[in-house]
């Protein structure tokens, strides 16, 4: 009969775990509540407050949730808790991931301690220490940062991670440690991935030095002003949004060294594919300079000048569409030496001088004017020969115009100049949603609506895919390097190279 009792009482505590709610109280201000759902979320009503410190249960003092530390899936810290108290969540097996806010300041020791299956966690820049053995045994644990806000990490933070592969640190000096610490469980086996600039002074800083690999950071991100921010990902896409409404991005200066002084400079090898979100109205002088392995770029139709020099230098750049929102293109805005065409949309009203200097490769140039746009000389500079620009570019031009271009300064020295018609091939507009970028040999497209068909063409408008959109972005392998347009419905992407 007891036995049978005390089955019945433990049934009824799982279910009130299942189905309920419970909360504890940490202190007069300061609460824990574990959800139905397996969420337990630290909260305070205090300006700030530290949670109280636990022990082992060995110790007498483990946290008050120790009992049913298996139902917690997930860790919610709400702000101003300013510490998270030692073995807070000590032994909690089952919990996957946990949220951690800008006020807490100190991850106490053993504070995760054999959490095996936590998987991600975000360790915020106001955090200034990370006790002894803070994530010890956290052994689903495959990467984690480290912000330069921690100055003080102690024995065996990260002991037992059996699966760190990959450790982020922003420490422009390499935080020191003395031998013996532990910090790391095998680091032979894992990367590490430090500033800028910094990675001689980690390969002989004892810990650091013993990691396998040591990179420099390839990601980034970058305040630009209140409302405007870019981020660089692993992948090589570098995106800038706004949050306003309209917004112009600064110009930059060319730099002593032979980088732009444009905060993300240091990482111009490491771009590869642009994407410029909708609201802002201009890209700015010196943006990309010499961003040489830079291949595509996605302007929307909110950007109406292109900054001097803003794609100078970018030997890869094979794509870019002018959206016909641009009334100005600056001095030497684009040069690269893969680009192979290119279309000049009929706002354009100003062209600075050498605006496409040295695309040594430029084979076709289509024009959208009615009549001759007059522009300097040297708009095309690098493409001349003794008598003209190079025989092997083409200048397309509106059906009815090429008498007047054959006689107008400049475009009268292409020896090719052919006639379409405007109306049956007018410019291509980028959507509003429809996007796609080309990175690491696959093409990805976003803004699709699950369930309705999407195409991809070449411009000789050969179809290379049609299928069915599953999800708002799909990714597609082609196989054949070129322009492609990016279809769904009355939505036209735009072209993009691969």
């Amino acid at each position: 009969m007891n036995r049978a009792f005390l089955l019945i009482c433990a049934m009824s505590l799982c279910s009130m775990l299942s189905w309920g709610q419970t909360t504890w109280d940490l202190s007069e201000t300061m609460t824990a509540t574990l959800d139905s759902d397996g969420v337990l979320t630290i909260s305070t009503t205090a300006e700030a407050e530290a949670m109280l410190d636990y022990t082992p249960p060995v110790e007498g003092n483990p946290p008050l949730w120790y009992e049913v530390r298996s139902t917690i899936l997930s860790v919610i810290i709400e702000e101003n808790v300013t510490t998270i108290g030692n073995c807070a969540f000590y032994e909690c097996d089952n919990l996957i991931a946990a949220t951690i806010p800008n006020s807490v300041e100190l991850i106490g020791d053993l504070a995760f301690f054999v959490c095996m299956k936590l998987v991600s966690i975000t360790i915020p820049n106001s955090v200034t220490r990370i006790g002894s053995g803070a994530f010890d045994n956290c052994q689903q644990l495959a990467s984690i940062t480290i912000p330069k806000s921690v100055v003080d990490i102690w024995r065996g933070a990260f002991h037992a991670c059996w699966n760190l592969k990959k450790v982020t640190v922003e420490w422009t000096t390499p935080l020191p440690f003395t031998l013996g610490d532990y910090i790391f469980v095998n680091p032979s086996a894992m990367t590490l991935i430090v500033p800028r600039g910094t990675i001689d002074s980690y390969q002989v800083t004892p810990v650091w030095q013993d990691f396998g690999t040591i990179e420099e950071v390839k990601t980034g991100a970058w305040q630009i002003t209140e409302t405007m921010s870019a981020t660089l990902d692993e992948e090589g896409l570098f995106t800038v949004r706004t949050t306003a409404t309209a917004e112009a991005m600064p110009d930059y200066e060319y730099w002593y060294t032979d980088l732009s002084n444009a905060p993300w400079a240091d990482f111009c090898d490491d771009i590869l594919s642009v994407n410029i979100e909708k609201n802002i109205t201009t890209i700015g002088n010196y943006a990309f300079y010499r961003c040489e392995n830079l291949a595509s770029v996605t302007i929307p139709n909110s950007v109406e000048t292109i900054g001097n020099s803003a794609f100078n230098w970018c030997h890869n750049l094979s794509s870019i569409i002018i959206p016909n929102s641009v009334t100005k293109i600056g001095e030497r805005a684009i040069g690269s030496d893969k680009l192979e065409s290119v279309t000049i949309p009929r706002s354009v009203t100003e062209i600075g001088e050498c605006a496409f200097l040295n695309c040594w490769f430029l084979k076709e140039v289509t024009v959208e004017w009615s009549t001759p746009l007059t522009v300097s000389d040297d708009v095309f500079q690098g493409l001349y020969t003794t008598t003209g620009i190079s025989y092997l570019i083409t200048l397309r031009v509106p059906a009815g115009t090429r008498a007047s271009y054959q006689t107008a300064p400049v475009w009268k020295g292409f020896k090719s100049i052919v006639e379409y018609d405007y109306t049956a091939n007018s410019h291509i507009e980028p959507s509003t949603d429809l996007k796609a970028f080309a990175s690491g040999g696959v093409l990805h497209v976003s803004g699709l609506q699950a369930g309705k068909a999407f195409s991809v063409y070449s411009l000789a408008g050969q179809l290379v895919y049609n299928g069915t959109a599953k999800a708002e972005t799909e990714q597609i392998t082609l196989n054949i390097r070129g322009n492609y347009i990016v279809t769904s419905g009355e939505q036209r992407g735009k072209v993009i190279v691969f």
